[in-house]
C-alpha cells in the first residue's frame, strides 16, 4: 500500500533490486510500463540492458520492464503487463528480433499473449497494445494462449470486446522464431489460413528476385529537404497523384504524364535510377480504402528505355526485357485479392496499424517461378483493377483451389472493410436475409451461398 517514486531499473533502490538479497520477492508484477523510442531517457534503463545484456531496438526500452520484472517474482511467480504490440510481436528488426526472441525462448514461460491490436482500447495512443504473461519459471516449450479481442458492435450503437473461440490459439515458443509471421496471421486468419501462408511464401517474390539481382527496385523520389541536386531527374516523365488514373486497365501511358523539371532531392536520396527504366511496373506503397486493394501499373512508353520516375507514394520495379513476363505477373497479383490477402496476414503494420506495409513487405508477395500459358495476361491486363477477371488470373497463377479462393475472397471482402473500411459500409454488416427475388421466389444471397459451400 506504497506508491513509491523510483526508477523502476535503479538497482540501488532496494525494493527493485535483482541482487540476491532483494531479487525474487514478489509473487505478482503487474503493470502498464511506458514505451516509445524517447523513454531511455533520463532513466537508468541503458545501464541496466548493459550490464545484463538485454538488447534495446529503436532506443524503446518498453520491453526492459518485462526482462527486470521477471528478476524480482520468486520461483513461480507471474509477470502480466501492458506492452507495445510493434515492439513485442511485430518489428522485424534484426535487434527487435533479438528481443523478442530472447524473451519467448529463454526468460521463463510464456503462459499468453492477448494482441489488443484490433481494439485500440486507448485514445490517443498511436502504437496497439498487446499483454503478455509469463511465469518465472525455466522455459519448457510449452504452448501458450495467444488471444485475439475483437470489437463486436450491436445495433444499439453500443460496442462489446470479445474474444470467440476462433480468435484464442495455442503457439509454440518456437513458432515466434520459425513464423515471425503468426501474430497477424492468426489475429485475422485461422489454421487454414497460416497453412496457405505457409504455401505462398513457398514462391519466389520481388524481394528474392530483388537479391538475385534480376530485379531492380528503389523508392520513388525523396524531396526532403532539397538539399541534393539530381540533374538527370530533369526532363522525366513524372508521377505524383495519390491514386492511379481510371481507364486503361492496368497500363500507366508515360507520354501522358507531366515532365519533371526540379532536380532537387534529400541528402539521402539515392542516386541510383536503374529502376526507372522500361519495362517498368509501379506500385502503390499503400491499401486504399476506396479501392479495397493494393496497386500496380505497368508503364507503357513510347518506345524509349526511359521509365518514369515517381514520389514516395510509389515503389518502381525495372527488369531486362528476358523477364518482362515477372512484372506483368506481378502487375496482376498486386491487383488482385491475393496482395491484399497475404499482406493483411503477414506485415504486421498493415495487420494492425497503418495502411502501408514496409517495402520489404510489399516486395514479399508471391510470385510464379515460370510464366503459366494458360493465363492469358493481355485480357486481364486490359481489365478493371479488382475486377473478378484479375482475381481469377491471379488464382490459376499461384494454382489456388477453390477452398483456397474462399479464404481469401472472404477475408478481403468481409473482414478487412470491417476493420479498415468504413464501419457503416461494412459488408459484414448487412442482414443475412434480404428476400432477393429470383427466377424460382425469393432466396437469401449469403445464406444460399454460405449453404452452398
Amino acid at each position: 500500500q506504497r506508491i513509491v517514486c523510483s526508477d523502476f531499473f535503479n538497482e540501488s533502490d532496494r525494493r527493485f533490486s535483482a541482487g540476491a538479497r532483494d531479487g525474487e520477492r514478489y509473487d505478482f508484477v503487474v503493470g502498464n510500463p511506458p514505451w516509445g523510442d524517447t523513454t531511455t531517457e533520463n532513466t537508468a534503463a541503458p545501464d541496466w540492458a548493459r550490464q545484463n545484456e538485454w538488447p534495446v531496438a529503436n532506443k524503446d526500452f518498453g520491453t526492459l520492464f518485462l526482462a527486470k520484472s521477471m528478476t524480482l517474482t520468486k520461483p513461480d511467480g507471474l509477470v502480466c503487463l501492458l506492452q507495445s504490440a510493434p515492439a513485442l510481436l511485430y518489428n522485424r528488426e534484426p535487434r527487435a528480433v533479438a528481443v523478442r526472441e530472447k524473451i519467448f525462448l529463454d526468460s521463463g514461460e510464456v503462459v499468453s499473449v492477448t494482441n489488443l491490436a484490433a481494439v485500440k482500447p486507448f485514445k490517443g495512443v498511436k502504437a496497439p497494445a498487446c499483454i503478455i504473461a509469463m511465469r518465472n519459471t525455466p522455459p519448457s516449450g510449452q504452448p501458450f494462449l495467444y488471444e485475439c479481442p475483437k470489437r463486436l458492435r450491436t445495433g444499439a450503437g453500443e460496442t462489446r470486446i470479445t474474444i470467440e473461440r476462433h480468435d484464442i490459439h495455442r503457439l509454440y515458443p518456437s513458432d515466434v522464431s520459425n513464423e515471425p509471421w503468426i501474430w497477424s496471421t492468426l489475429m485475422w486468419g485461422s489454421s487454414r489460413d497460416r497453412t496457405l501462408i505457409r504455401r505462398l511464401r513457398a514462391y519466389t517474390s520481388l524481394e528474392q528476385l530483388k537479391q538475385e539481382g534480376i530485379v531492380k527496385t528503389r523508392e520513388g523520389v525523396n524531396r526532403g529537404n532539397r538539399q541534393k541536386y539530381q540533374p538527370a531527374l530533369v526532363g522525366r516523365h513524372w508521377y505524383s497523384a495519390s491514386d492511379f488514373p481510371a481507364g486503361d486497365g492496368l497500363y500507366l501511358d508515360a507520354v501522358t504524364l507531366p515532365v519533371n523539371k526540379d532536380a532537387c532531392t534529400h541528402t539521402r536520396d539515392s542516386v541510383d535510377l536503374g529502376a526507372f527504366q522500361a519495362p517498368q511496373l509501379l506500385l502503390k506503397s499503400s491499401w486504399l480504402q476506396s479501392k479495397e486493394r493494393f496497386q500496380g501499373r505497368l508503364v507503357r512508353t513510347d518506345g524509349s528505355s526511359d521509365g518514369v520516375i515517381c514520389s514516395q507514394s510509389y515503389v518502381s520495379l525495372h527488369t531486362t526485357p528476358e523477364h518482362e513476363w515477372l512484372l506483368h505477373a506481378a502487375c496482376l497479383l498486386y491487383n488482385s485479392a491475393v496482395a491484399t490477402y497475404f499482406l493483411l496476414l503477414t506485415s504486421g503494420r498493415f495487420a494492425c496499424d497503418r495502411s502501408e506495409p514496409l517495402t520489404t513487405e510489399l516486395r514479399s508477395v508471391p510470385l510464379p517461378s515460370t510464366p503459366d500459358p494458360n493465363v492469358r495476361g493481355e485480357d486481364a491486363l486490359n481489365a478493371l483493377p479488382a475486377s473478378p477477371e484479375v482475381d481469377a488470373a491471379a488464382y490459376t497463377l499461384l494454382k489456388l483451389n477453390e477452398a483456397e479462393t474462399i479464404l481469401i475472397e472472404d477475408l478481403v471482402r468481409y473482414t478487412l472493410p470491417d476493420y479498415k473500411g468504413v464501419p457503416t459500409k461494412a459488408r459484414g454488416r448487412y442482414a443475412t436475409i434480404r428476400a432477393v427475388r429470383g427466377a424460382e421466389g425469393p432466396i437469401e444471397p449469403d445464406l444460399t451461398a454460405y449453404a452452398d459451400v
